[in-house]
Order: C-alpha cells, then structure tokens, then sequence
C-alpha cells in the first residue's frame, strides 16, 4: 500500500491592478507523485483602509443629499406661505369691492387682522388726488417664513 498524503499549498504573487493574489493548491500525494492538485484564486479582500475611504466618501454624498432635501423642504414652505398671503391679500381687496369706500376716511389703517395664527392682514385706504370720490385701497399681508418674516402687498383704486 502506498503512502496518502493531503496538503495545502500558498503563494503570493502580484496580479492586476497591483492587487496581491493567494493561490491556493489543495493536493493529494501518494509518495513522491502528485495524484490531483486543483488551483483555487482567491483575492485578500478589501483593507480597511479602503472601506474607511469609501465610507467617508459615501457620508459626504449622504450628507449632502440630505443638505439638498432640507433646502428643498424650506424653499417648498417659503413658496407655499407667499402664495397663501397672495391668496389672502386678493381676498381683502375683494372684501372691500362691495363696500363704499367712498365713506371711509382718507388715511385710515384697519389691522391687523390674524388669519390661520401665522398671517396678520392690514387694510390702509388714501385719497386719490385724480377723483375726491375714489379711495386707493392696499391690503397688506405679513407673514412668516423659515428665512424670516416677510410681505406682499396689493392695492387698487375704487
């Protein structure tokens, strides 16, 4: 009978992209000759060096990802809050389409009135030096944004 033996070789050797490469060789000896010897590749893996550079790389393309997102979300609030006082400037000037502004007094400021806790509306009404009779009507609107506070204004003439 004959002498078996099994054993497992090693060797390093430089491959691609300057990548250290382990060959191993797993075999089988019956006494000087080699019956089945079968190459296995295997590469060491990545090293920590390069997991922290990439993870570095990847919380900064997180971060501002998620910068981008936040000033979005305040852009988004800051268009919808001017859009309601627009909304809200138009309908006090309709409020007082109906009304005879002729009878109200040059100079005369109403407000402010607060609407849904976050906008204060004034109504300023002047003469107009064109007609005695007709009156410059301005709604004025303040409101908040996450930049601070803000204002928009409308006016027209009964």
């Amino acid at each position: 009978m004959s002498n078996l033996s099994a054993g497992f070789m090693r060797e390093r050797i430089k491959g691609n992209n300057d990548y250290i490469l382990q060959l191993h060789y797993i075999y089988i000896e019956s006494g000087d000759r080699m019956l089945k010897a079968v190459k296995v590749r295997h590469s060491g893996g990545f090293t920590l060096i390069e997991l922290m550079i990439a993870s570095a790389i990847l919380a900064v393309l997180i971060i501002g990802v998620a910068f981008f997102f936040l000033n979005m979300i305040n852009q988004s609030q800051t268009i919808d809050s001017a859009t309601r006082a627009l909304e809200i400037s138009r309908q006090g000037l309709e409020l007082y389409r109906t009304v005879d502004v002729g009878s109200i007094d040059p100079g005369t400021v109403i407000g402010p009135e607060i609407i849904d806790d976050d906008f204060d509306r004034y109504m300023t009404i002047s003469s107009v030096t064109e007609s005695p009779n007709a009156r410059l009507v301005k709604c004025t609107v303040k409101y908040g944004t996450p930049a601070g506070s803000d204002s928009i204004s409308l006016s027209t003439i009964f």
